[in-house]
């Protein structure tokens, strides 16, 4: 009884949705380039003679509450910043504090529309030299999008960005303005067979040596679909020359959602969510599928993990733990054979809900791990080379969530921080990377969108938030 009712209701809705249409005009409502609206992921690409001076700068616009038709990926070369633009790497931040930028000089091509709630992205280098970004989404289709961007080789302009159709898609590759007409689903299997395999919300993703994009996903795939039975999760892996997502793209990780991934020169190494009665921190795949599980919870004793980041040499994996709140530091021995050894070594205390890492190249010395704390609006330092925490930024934005850096000449750095929760993002300098208590909050780039998600009592009314 409940398929005939269904098979005659959704015709029925559909030719009700028909007339309503036929008598009524839809409005587009597409988010702003003026401002970002709940960015999440970050990625940088530095300049060069290929590029703006200050580089560019990609930002994922999450559309977190559904305001808008969409979410979207903009381009920003920071050389055409308005408000002055950016302040010079290392300058003092004057007695007003920092600067606040609200002019974005947005063009139309440098935006393009994909699903909401996109997270975290990569940059991967094509063959040709070109630049392929990868950014996952949880809204409906649960979609992974590739879209190219090409810099104007004078750096004058705001890159284009281009939309990718996967292979597999009718009527062949090509490219797309409307992202939303180009996704690569992780949910084909949605209502084939037992259901399986699928990859519901799909969050991070990273770039393989060996050119494939890897991602993760927060919830399980049950089976049969919606029974809560034999919960399976996956990684994905995708061709960055060729994307598509078939049947062979899913190697299997048991089960529990995975959170944020990196790659290694072999391995590549998942942070985990979650499931009970399982609390897997650190999954591990390569490119043969083959699956390792290193099994760090039992010194660890972290609930759930986030973040994830190597060393630059591939001897530590740095891990943001949850329940209690901590840096997790493993050692990795063997890096790039068949059955490495990663054993949890040590935990170091971190403010409250600490979110996405990265690990800072610096010459002569281990790496410099900056870690973003999303329910106190921070930014901390971890020198491996002490053991400790040796630094950190405050008042960096409201719920902060993703960083990006650009590293400089291995000495200092300048980091691009989201701040998912008041619009914009913040630029963090580090002068001198062997002493990261000197780094300072030097500008926000974007006004701020609490005039928009809160109203005019929340004091963010700013000039960049209408």
């Amino acid at each position: 009884m409940r398929l005939r009712l269904f098979y005659w209701v959704v015709p029925l809705l559909a030719a009700l949705a028909l007339v309503a249409a036929c008598n009524s005009t839809t409005v587009a409502n597409p988010p702003p380039t003026t401002q970002f609206y709940w960015p999440s992921g970050l990625v940088f690409v530095p300049g060069g003679p290929l590029g703006p001076a200050d580089g560019t700068l990609f930002v994922v616009n999450a559309n977190f509450d559904r305001r808008f038709d969409n979410g979207s990926l903009v381009g920003l070369n920071l050389s055409l910043l308005g408000d002055g633009g950016l302040p010079p790497f290392g300058a003092p931040v004057p007695p007003t504090g920092p600067k606040q930028i609200t002019q974005l000089n947005l063009s139309s091509n440098a935006v393009a529309p994909i699903s909401s709630f996109g997270a975290v992205l990569a940059a991967a280098t094509l063959a040709d030299g070109g630049t392929r970004l990868f950014v996952p989404t949880r809204s409906e289709g649960h979609y992974v999008f590739a879209v190219d961007a090409t810099l104007p080789a004078d750096g004058t302009q705001q890159p284009q960005l281009f939309c990718v159709r996967p292979e597999n898609f009718d009527g062949g590759a090509f490219h797309e303005k409307d992202c939303r007409n180009a996704g690569m689903t992780t949910m084909a299997n949605l209502y084939v067979g037992n259901g399986l395999p699928r990859a519901p919300a799909p969050y991070s993703v990273a770039i393989s040596r060996d050119g494939h994009a890897y991602v993760t996903h927060l919830q399980n795939a049950d089976s049969p679909v919606n029974s809560t039975m034999n919960p399976t999760a996956y990684i994905v892996k995708i061709d960055v020359e060729h994307p598509q997502i078939t049947n062979d793209s899913f190697i299997n990780v048991v089960t529990g959602g995975t959170d944020s991934i990196v790659a290694g020169q072999k391995w590549v190494y998942a942070s985990g969510r979650y499931f009970a009665p399982i609390a897997y921190l650190l999954r591990m795949v390569d490119g043969n599928g083959d699956f390792l599980d290193p099994g760090i919870e039992n010194p660890v004793k972290s609930l759930e993990a986030r973040g994830i980041a190597l060393a630059s040499d591939e001897s530590r994996v740095y891990i943001a733990g949850r329940s209690p709140d901590v840096l997790i530091v493993s050692s990795i021995e063997g890096a790039t054979t068949d059955i490495p050894l990663v054993k949890g070594m040590h935990t170091t205390q971190l403010p409250a809900s600490p979110d996405q890492l990265v690990a800072i190249p610096r010459a002569g010395r281990s790496d410099l791990v900056a870690i973003v704390s999303s329910a106190v609006g921070t930014v901390s330092f971890y020198d491996d080379d002490l053991g400790s925490l040796v630094g950190q930024v405050a008042g960096v934005g409201q719920q902060p969530f993703a960083l990006a850096v650009d590293p400089r000449d291995g000495k200092s750095a300048r980091l691009f921080v989201s701040n998912f929760a008041d619009g914009r993002v913040a630029v963090i300098d580090v002068p001198d990377l062997t002493r990261p208590d000197q780094a300072r909050l030097v500008a926000h780039i974007s006004g701020k969108q609490l005039c928009m998600t809160q109203g005019t009592a929340s004091g963010g009314c700013d000039g960049g938030s209408k």
